[in-house]
């Protein structure tokens, strides 16, 4: 069989049934401080994917404090309207660089009343709070086409909510802006 009849076949088959999680790259991930958050962390129970409600429910914090990955908080201008996922809309006020013009930090605040449809920054992110798990992805590119299978071949440190946890072993899974993985 050819791959891309293989990828076709998956996307029809695992992908409407896979529960969607967030992760943010642990090493390149930058705090979003946002002034007029919530101050006492509140949930909010969600659906895991938009398009297909037989994946279920997942919990999601909402804080005033989150992480995004290092890449999606360079793309960021000062006064920008972004588009927290599942939450609506955020200006940046603030960026803060180190000497390296890295970004570090940024400050804004919530603009819930913005449209959704106008911005054209979308990012994922995760709570800053205690729920946060390592989690570790190993691709094994294609290994029909490997005589032996080596762990080096790609690995990726992330956080995700400890919700994860209840993941088991061989489901299926998919993090959002990731490929899709099984446990």
């Amino acid at each position: 069989m050819e791959w891309d009849k293989l990828w076709t076949i998956n996307k029809k088959i695992i992908d409407p049934m896979c529960p969607r999680h967030t992760a943010v790259i642990e090493e390149q991930r930058v705090p979003l401080t946002l002034t007029n958050g919530p101050e006492q962390p509140f949930v909010r129970i969600i659906q895991r994917h938009k398009k297909h409600e037989g994946a279920g429910e997942k919990a999601t914090t909402y804080t005033n404090r989150i992480w995004i990955d290092h890449a999606d908080a360079e793309s960021i201008s000062v006064n920008e309207e972004i588009t927290l996922m599942d939450w609506g809309n955020a200006i940046v006020k603030e960026i803060e660089k180190d000497q390296d013009g890295k970004v570090t930090h940024l400050s804004g605040v919530l603009h819930l009343e913005g449209s959704v449809k106008t911005t054209k920054l979308k990012f994922t992110w995760l709570p800053d709070t205690s729920e946060l798990v390592n989690l570790t992805l190993v691709d094994f590119d294609y290994l029909i086409t490997k005589k032996k299978v080596s762990l080096h071949l790609w690995t990726l440190e992330l956080f995700v909510l400890s919700l994860f946890k209840r993941v088991q072993l061989c489901d299926s899974l998919k993090l959002v802006y990731f490929e899709n993985f099984s446990c």
